[in-house]
């Protein structure tokens, strides 16, 4: 073995088998937390130092910060096309810190730093609409007979251009654990080229199985690409990581590189899972590239995720998202042709109808919240949903009332052990107007759920990474596939079942008895819960 070969072994076990997350200044800076404290520091910083040093009267400068303050929460108030709650929590934020939070709208408002990178990616979205190329006729969707599929289908094509498919056939799967053995068998199969975006991404055995596979296909001539969001690069890898992959042969961008404070959580993040074998076999899900979605390390107790391969024509779509966001990652280069990686693509068993779709936070279309809204309006018997967060608008709440009301079995599965504890407080802020009307909803008692499956009716499921919370719905980049009369909406609902089994149905004394303090902190974050 020469001295590269060593050094490439080594370096892969590294990955694999040293955990070095960072968790020091650069975590805690990027942290919400982290900000909170900032900005407050910042807004007393500016206070005295306009007190102390310029001598200005401190009347003055509490009344001119208050005239300020009005001014801009009406500008903001103005604003056509900003939801309603992002206006009331961007006025509250202002008027708890004035100084820090109107030069942080400005900078969100403008997308200062990333206004040419998210204009690439609409560019390219609507671009790469000439690839979906297999999708069926109006004709062939009437033959579903179901007027619901039929609809969404056409928003979805009218909208983003989105194919439907039927030459496909899919896997779900209930954990994390399996997923990550069916993606293993895949990378090996490789023949031509992997694909893979995630959102985030760790030191530790999964990341550092799947390395070792990819730098054996890369040595195979097979072409490996990996995207991630920006935010790994300061609160998980080491600096010199883009280096290593580039030693190993692998292709590596990031998308939205992060700076200290000013790009902290107010732009859009790649919250997209996608993973691509030679066109041929893809996923989605949940599951990030980091050892608690496969349970191989314990954080929050049983991690619950999910995930979902498809294998023939619908392979296309997310060959052609992961393309998108991978050319939108590079600045100023010429954008690739798509065609030779689509060539692959060829009809399978047909089960089912399928849509792989994206969401795109820098356009006015809420395509994720409408496709789950279309889900919960027009349930029938049942519509269930698993998520991480329940932080949402009245536009949701009202839906999952009114589809309760109608005598529709509306359940929510959520943590019982959470990842964060002001997201919980915030989802129990929730509980007492679901419950009232007749929604569901179980709590995971083995430990936490970072799923985002859905199931209506047994004939309509999506699988993919859009939490139910104003970041997924208003602010990332998400993805999905939507499934209709498949097999796999069978293990879906088999999933739920056993999901319900181990979870604990919050009841009305839940509420009751829940802590004082969990209430009201609850009600004093509710308005700011948009920028969270």
């Amino acid at each position: 073995m020469n001295e590269h070969t060593k050094n490439v072994v080594n370096k892969i076990k590294e990955n694999k088998y040293v955990k070095k997350t960072k968790k020091g200044l650069g975590s805690l800076i990027f942290s919400r937390a982290g900000l909170f404290a900032f900005m407050i520091l910042f807004q007393i910083f500016i206070l005295i130092s306009l007190y102390r040093y310029l001598g200005i009267n401190q009347y003055y400068l509490f009344g001119g910060s208050s005239i300020l303050s009005f001014i801009m929460m009406m500008v903001i108030l103005n604003i056509d096309d900003m939801n309603p709650y992002m206006k009331l929590s961007w006025s509250l934020f202002i008027f708890v810190a004035p100084t820090f939070a109107i030069i942080a709208f400005w900078m969100a408002y403008f997308k200062i730093g990333y206004r040419r990178e998210h204009k690439r990616v609409i560019d390219l979205e609507v671009e790469s609409r000439i690839y979906h190329q297999r999708s069926l006729t109006h004709k062939e969707l009437m033959a579903t007979k179901d007027k619901r599929f039929i609809n969404l289908s056409t928003y979805l094509k009218n909208i983003g251009g989105f194919s439907t498919y039927k030459s496909t056939t899919s896997q779900y799967f209930k954990l994390g654990d399996h997923m990550f053995e069916a993606m293993i068998e895949d990378i090996k199969n490789a023949k031509d080229y992997i694909f893979m975006e995630f959102f985030i991404l760790d030191y530790g055995y999964m990341w550092g199985t799947i390395l070792e596979l990819l730098v054996e296909k890369v040595n195979q001539g097979v072409e490996v690409r990996l995207l991630i969001d920006g935010s790994n690069l300061i609160t998980r890898l080491h600096s010199n990581f883009e280096e290593e992959m580039e030693e190993f042969g692998i292709k590596f961008r990031v998308f939205s590189k992060m700076y200290p404070i000013v790009s902290t959580y107010l732009n859009n993040r790649d919250h997209r899972k996608v993973m691509v074998v030679d066109g041929k076999v893809g996923y989605t899900g949940g599951i990030n590239l980091a050892d608690e979605y496969i349970n191989r390390y314990e954080r929050f107790g049983h991690w619950k995720d999910c995930g979902l391969r498809v294998e023939g024509e619908a392979v296309e779509s997310l060959t052609v998202l992961f393309l998108t966001m991978w050319n939108a990652a590079k600045k100023d280069e010429v954008i690739e042709d798509f065609g030779p990686y689509l060539e692959y693509v060829k009809a399978q068993e047909e089960d089912g109808y399928y849509i792989p779709f994206a969401d795109n936070p820098t356009d006015d279309e809420r395509l994720c919240k409408n496709i789950y809204l279309d889900m919960v309006n027009n349930a029938r018997d049942y519509v269930y949903a698993m998520t991480p967060y329940l932080i949402v608008d009245d536009e949701i709440i009202s839906a999952l009332q009114s589809a309760a009301k109608k005598g529709v079995d509306v359940r929510l599965g959520i943590p019982h052990i959470p990842d964060k504890k002001v997201a919980f407080t915030l989802a129990k802020n929730h509980y007492a107007e679901l419950l009232k009307y007749g929604v569901k909803i179980y709590e995971y008692t083995p430990g936490f759920v970072h799923s985002k499956t859905w199931l209506a009716d047994g004939e309509i499921g999506v699988v993919g990474t859009i939490n139910l919370d104003y970041r997924a719905l208003y602010q990332n980049f998400e993805c999905g596939v939507l499934v209709y009369m498949s097999k796999s909406l069978v293990t879906i609902k088999e999933d739920f079942d056993e999901f319900f089994e181990v979870s604990k149905l919050v009841t009305d004394e839940d509420v009751i008895n829940m802590k004082t303090s969990t209430k009201i902190v609850g009600k004093l974050l509710k308005p700011f819960a948009p920028l969270m």
